[in-house]
Parts: C-alpha cells; sequence; structure tokens
C-alpha cells in the first residue's frame, strides 16, 4: 500500500496524509525498511531532496519533501537497531544530512552487488541489478521529472515509481543477502556499507587537515627530489655514452646563479625522456615504471633514479 505524505488530496494510486509521525510509528516497529530519494540533480551542493521515500514490501511512504519536515525521521534512520535498505547510500546520504539526518546500519544494495559479483564485468544500476536479481524491469525515465520539477505538484505516475523503488529493495536486499550468505561474503558487504557512511561523512563534511605537517612533508620532499636531480645530471655529465644529454654551451642570464645553470638537457620529470636515457645508457626497458626498474637497482644510475 502507498501512503502520500505531503499537501493533501485525493488520489487515486494513494492515501494521504501531511503526517510525518504517521510515518515515523510505523517504521519504528520494523527490523528492516527501504530508502530512497528524489532530487533535482547530481550534487548534494547545488540540487535538493524533493522527495523521500521509507517503507517495506507491505506499505511505502512517499513524502513530498519540499512541504513536509523530515527531521522526525531521524528516529528511524539513525536508529543502529533498524537496517536501512539504500542503492548506492552515500549519494542519498549527503542529501539526508543536509536535513541534519545522520545515517547508522545500512545495507547498499548496490555495494553488495558488486561484492557478491566481484571481478565480473556487469553493471550495478539500480535497474541492472532488478533485472538481473529478480527480473523486474523498471522505467527509468521517470526520474528525468524531478529534475525539472520546481514547486510543481507530483503525478500520480511519479509517486507510484517513487514507491516502487522501496518496494523492489526489500525484495533485493532479502535475495542479497541468502547469495552473500551462501558465498561467504558477508563480512565484506558489511565492512563496505561501513565504509560507505564514513567516505560520505568526509564527502560532505570535508577532513581535517594538518597544513603545517603536510607543509614539511612536502620541504622534505622537494629537497629529496632536488638531491637526486642533482645526482642524476652529474652521473649523465660523467659518463660519457650520455654526451648526447650534456649541453656543450649554456645560455644564463641575471636571473640564474651559477648553481641553478644545468648542463644536463633531460627533465626527470619526464617519462619519455628518462626512458631515453635509460636506452641510451643500454638498460632494456620498455617504460620507467619503479617497480620494472628494480630489476636493475643494483645499477648505480638505476639505483639513484628509484631509491
Amino acid at each position: 500500500m502507498i501512503q502520500f505524505v505531503g499537501n493533501p488530496k485525493l488520489l487515486d494510486c494513494c492515501e494521504t496524509t501531511n503526517n510525518i509521525w504517521l510515518v515515523v510509528e510505523y517504521c519504528k516497529t520494523k527490523k528492516v525498511i527501504a530508502v530512497d530519494t528524489e532530487t533535482t540533480g547530481l550534487s548534494h551542493t547545488s540540487s535538493n531532496m524533493i522527495m523521500l521515500q521509507i517503507g517495506d514490501k507491505d506499505r511505502q511512504f512517499v513524502i513530498d519533501t519540499r512541504y513536509v519536515d523530515i527531521k522526525p525521521l531521524r528516529l528511524i534512520l539513525e536508529d543502529n537497531s533498524i537496517l536501512k535498505i539504500l542503492h548506492n547510500v552515500k549519494f542519498d546520504y549527503k542529501f539526508l544530512m543536509k536535513h541534519n539526518i545522520r545515517l547508522n546500519n545500512v545495507w547498499d544494495t548496490m555495494l553488495t552487488s558488486q561484492v557478491i559479483h566481484c571481478g565480473k564485468d556487469m553493471r550495478h544500476s539500480l535497474n541492472a541489478v532488478l533485472s538481473r536479481e529478480l527480473e523486474i524491469e523498471m522505467d527509468k525515465s521517470v526520474r528525468l521529472n524531478f529534475l525539472l520539477k520546481g514547486s510543481d505538484e507530483f503525478t500520480e505516475s511519479e509517486i507510484v515509481y517513487g514507491a516502487k523503488d522501496v518496494e523492489h529493495l526489500v525484495q533485493l536486499y532479502e535475495k542479497q543477502l541468502t547469495k552473500a550468505q551462501s558465498l561467504e561474503v558477508l563480512p565484506t558487504v558489511q565492512l563496505e556499507n561501513n565504509a560507505a557512511l564514513a567516505y560520505a561523512d568526509i564527502e560532505y563534511n570535508g577532513i581535517s587537515l594538518d597544513v603545517e605537517g603536510w607543509n614539511k612533508l612536502t620541504n622534505k620532499a622537494t629537497r629529496k627530489v632536488k638531491s637526486m636531480e642533482l645526482a642524476l645530471d652529474a652521473y649523465v655529465e660523467s659518463n660519457a655514452a650520455l654526451n648526447k644529454f650534456v649541453s656543450s654551451y649554456i645560455q644564463g642570464d641575471l636571473f640564474i646563479s651559477r648553481e641553478e645553470i644545468r648542463k644536463v638537457n633531460v627533465k626527470w620529470s619526464s617519462p619519455k625522456q628518462v626512458l631515453d636515457v635509460f636506452k641510451t645508457y643500454g638498460l632494456k626497458v620498455e617504460d620507467v615504471n619503479g617497480k620494472n626498474l628494480h630489476v636493475y637497482s643494483k645499477d648505480p644510475f638505476v639505483h639513484i633514479s628509484i631509491k
């Protein structure tokens, strides 16, 4: 059964109410519920949630978040004892955080599909997963309606579309849970679900950065790179086989000190130029990847470049 929570009006598809507490009372008695959102765009920074869907197979609530305050749902969404089923939880979570609501205890059907079919070349959109696991085909073209919705009332087809997402998510969870248990990947699924919430939080709030500490590391790395470049220059200048990389004439100016003038015309940060030097030196290499160069780590020239 579908119940629309928004501006009260007569709808053929469902009952209507503007009382969000009816949703809370229903959901708090459940151990597993599904959650989905519809938004005006893909970025939480420039777009807004306009619809929140929540419920189970028996009853789905479609909430018009433009007119109904969903903060009472924190009692449900933040409750660790209730499992929330979402598809691509990071996306929905960032829009929920704009309403000062956090999520706990989630099951992401997209991540779970990726774990179950790890390594296989297949799509993991909700439509693709529903088709593959439950043989359910959804018309996702309705989703485009929400991008330009503005203040227009939801149509019955849009409300039904939102409700079906919730209904199917619960069915999908039950199928995935059985598969994850049989494949013994449930701990991995749980780890991915927990990590998704952490990553969403970082993407929404940012992360603390020790600027002074990072600057110290940057300065240290810069000095090390400069030291390595000087050592590489010296090796090239001292090796007759690499004479073509040493300029016989150096053009200076008033703004460059003698110490800054380089005779070696190699840009050591360029993989292409470094590869040319190594091949001229006599190394049979196809690239300058450090993993491949370790074969020649005892060579003094290579040792300088990868130490």
